[in-house]
């Protein structure tokens, strides 16, 4: 351009929307996979929106999480990074716990994907893909329950907190154990009807049982029971297998051998304040 004359104006899209730009783009999207970026910035060659990218990275105005995912700083929410992990990311699980604060994400992010990408370790937190079962995989919003939410102005997709409890106790593997998750069924206001149609699309006879047992002692329904019941094992299963002891609790209703932690502390839990059961109950979680 001559001098004392602005640069010409950069072409608008095909729909009349001037790209985006990158400084605007990145203070909006504290995490970002590359194929939003290309959308918004709206290049017409992709090796201009990598080049763009690179200049950002060479300049500390970015951090690369896996390749094709960005973030501008370490601090971010690891929320918003598990949802940015697969294209078809739907935080879940122990992901969906911390989303819902139920929970904290100090150690594990989970989310539901069909794409098998591998786990990663960032910030010190580990993020965990987890195919969706295939008793529901092929279901539309895999068995439903999935929320599109925000999260620092991003959308993101989450297990509500029903289909999260029932995923949960679908995989103990991904909890931190039965009394936590007693304690998330607790502080959270859940509609049991909708966590019981789930459990049945989920087609798991220990789940069902181990529904039953959490929801009778939320005082559910007990027409909402008598479903689970036909759901229910047939034969006597442990609740958990890992934290068997002499002393559990056989519940004939669910056909269920509870652990003796699991069943005192929720017996207990129905007659004292949740803050003093906590102090009485729960071991100290040891100094990091």
């Amino acid at each position: 351009a001559r001098a004392g004359r602005s640069p010409p104006p950069r072409p608008p899209t095909p729909g009349g929307v001037p790209p985006t730009k990158p400084s605007d783009f990145f203070a909006t999207h504290p995490v970002f996979r590359l194929e939003e970026f290309a959308e918004a910035h709206r290049a017409d060659n992709p090796k201009s929106t990598q080049a763009i990218l690179q200049y950002h990275l060479r300049k500390g105005q970015l951090i690369r999480v896996r390749r094709g995912v960005y973030a501008r700083e370490l601090g971010v929410d690891p929320c918003l990074i598990g949802s940015r992990l697969a294209s078809d990311a739907v935080l879940a699980y122990d992901g969906a716990l911390a989303f819902h604060a139920l929970q904290t994400a100090e150690g594990d992010i989970s989310y539901l994907t069909v794409e098998r990408p591998p786990r990663l370790r960032f910030a010190d937190v580990t993020y965990r893909p987890v195919v969706p079962t295939k008793a529901v995989r092929n279901l539309p919003d895999w068995g439903g329950e999935i929320r599109q939410s925000h999260l620092q102005g991003q959308a993101l997709r989450v297990t509500s907190p029903e289909r999260t409890l029932v995923d949960l106790l679908d995989r103990l593997d991904l909890s931190e154990g039965g009394c936590d998750l007693w304690d998330a069924f607790r502080r959270c206001d859940l509609e049991p009807a909708r966590m019981v149609d789930y459990a049945a699309r989920l087609k798991n006879r220990l789940t069902a049982g181990r529904l039953g047992y959490f929801l009778e002692h939320r005082g559910a329904h007990d027409s909402l029971l008598r479903r689970l019941e036909k759901l229910a094992p047939r034969s006597p299963c442990y609740f958990d297998k890992r934290a068997r002891q002499h002393r559990d609790a056989f519940f004939r209703r669910w056909n269920l051998v509870v652990p003796f932690e699991l069943w005192t502390y929720v017996r207990e839990s129905e007659a004292a304040p949740r803050d003093l059961l906590a102090r009485i109950l729960r071991p100290a979680r040891p100094s990091p």
